[in-house]
């Protein structure tokens, strides 16, 4: 074979594996490129599905607290799953809130409220991501307690759900008991 061939042949294969790098350069930076537009997007996603969630959660423990509101004795028992966040009973203030700290879907426009049912959701703004906090408030209408007292008790992110029964405890002002 002559040389000048050999030589032509070995600038071709070198050819090839420079162009085989740079496709796959290229390749890998659009890939980058498309995470990088996708993934916040599906981050929303999954965010404002665990709002929902939450928000089923204040919607039931409502529904069991509308159960029982008029009939003094009477209670409710139930399983509550937190998935994001957390879910305060708060006896100070008679409500009962859920806060996700980190959430990349935005429920309202900053710092406006929006009422859903019985539910006020509230957005503040927290670095990139979103505070969201969903309150049932009953100042003026029930008195809230955790075990017969008016403090806070906080329920954290579980794998399983917590049990909690919901007592009318009656009064002039009717009591509601979280245990």
């Amino acid at each position: 074979m002559h040389p000048c061939i050999d030589m032509m042949n070995k600038k071709k294969r070198g050819q090839v594996w420079i162009e085989t790098v740079i496709y796959t350069l290229i390749a890998l930076t659009i890939m980058g490129i498309v995470l990088g537009i996708v993934s916040p997007e599906l981050n929303k996603i999954k965010d404002r599905a665990s709002i929902r969630q939450s928000a089923d959660v204040l919607n039931e423990i409502d529904g069991r607290i509308n159960d029982i509101k008029f009939i003094s004795g009477n209670s409710r028992n139930m399983k509550i799953k937190i998935t994001r966040g957390k879910l305060i009973i708060d006896g100070e203030k008679d409500m009962v809130q859920i806060v996700i700290d980190d959430s990349s879907y935005a429920v309202s426009e900053l710092g406006l409220k929006v009422y859903e049912g019985n539910i006020i959701e509230n957005t503040t703004a927290k670095g990139k991501k979103y505070m969201v906090t969903m309150t049932l408030d009953y100042e003026n209408k029930l008195n809230i307690t955790n075990k017969g007292m008016d403090g806070l008790k906080t329920f954290q992110y579980a794998n399983v759900p917590y049990k909690i029964s919901i007592i009318n405890n009656g009064g002039n002002v009717t009591d509601i008991d979280f245990f």
